[in-house]
């Protein structure tokens, strides 16, 4: 039964189904406000947000702390992929492209939250919860990008004249603020910053962001308000990176 499973995935072109047992949380940040400190050097803002968390959390009377130095890692180049019409966006799924700024193959991820069309059963399940409350969406991962075929597979219409969104492409930064700890011990939480810059450089995007197991629930939510008390944001301002970018439509770094 496995191999007949790894072999229906092998000729689907897409990763073996892996369930995903933690949520995650994430915070939209204003990216004006995140490049607020020195506008040319990246690292000086994250070590800058650092402090503050660490202030926050220090002065706060729900026991948590931030342990641990500033990690920078890895930066990707990401792509969104629809037709000029957005026709893949219209029927409710996102298609995903990452890859390495440094080379490297790409990862592709096919996300929906159609939760009750039978052509996801074998999708992972995800949960994450940000300013606007909880969602839950459905994804897999493939190898490269998935064929006409494979999205007729999903009852998706394959759009026409595949492009990228936005053309070039976003660079995501990416760092490890810390890893939470609670009454002194370590939970299964690490804070993280990402935020997407367009071509040109202009921050486009910014959130922080970490997984928590269910043992973690607790913590995760006192954490989630703190930060959300600490750090305001417009009313207007979408609550994830991806949000932000379906908002400001296919010309975003025009």
């Amino acid at each position: 039964m496995h191999l007949l499973r790894s072999l229906f995935y092998l000729l689907l072109g897409t990763a073996p189904f892996v369930a995903q047992a933690a949520d995650e949380y994430k915070l939209s940040i204003n990216p004006a406000a995140f490049v607020e400190f020195n506008r040319q050097d990246p690292l000086d803002n994250i070590q800058q947000w650092q402090q503050h968390v660490r202030n926050w959390l220090r002065h706060d009377d729900g026991g948590l702390l931030l342990d641990g130095e500033l990690k920078p890692l890895p930066g990707r180049q990401v792509r969104f992929w629809d037709d000029a019409d957005g026709s893949l966006h219209q029927q409710g799924w996102l298609l995903r492209e990452r890859s390495p700024l440094d080379g490297g193959k790409s990862d592709w991820r096919l996300k929906t939250r159609q939760h009750d069309d039978k052509a996801i059963k074998d999708f992972d399940s995800e949960r994450e919860y940000s300013r606007a409350g909880w969602d839950v969406s459905q994804s897999r991962d493939f190898r490269q990008r998935p064929t006409d075929r494979q999205l007729q597979q999903l009852a998706i219409t394959p759009g026409t004249h595949w492009q990228s969104w936005p053309d070039k492409g976003l660079i995501e930064e990416n760092w490890q603020l810390g890893k939470v700890l609670q009454s002194g011990k370590e939970v299964k939480m690490t804070l993280e910053a990402s935020l997407w810059r367009c071509p040109d450089g202009r921050p486009l995007a910014a959130e922080l962001s970490y997984r928590a197991g269910k043992h973690e629930d607790e913590a995760a939510m006192i954490l989630f308000n703190l930060l959300k008390r600490e750090i305001p944001v417009p009313a207007t301002l979408p609550s994830t990176k991806t949000a932000r970018l379906f908002s400001l439509g296919m010309g975003a770094c025009n």
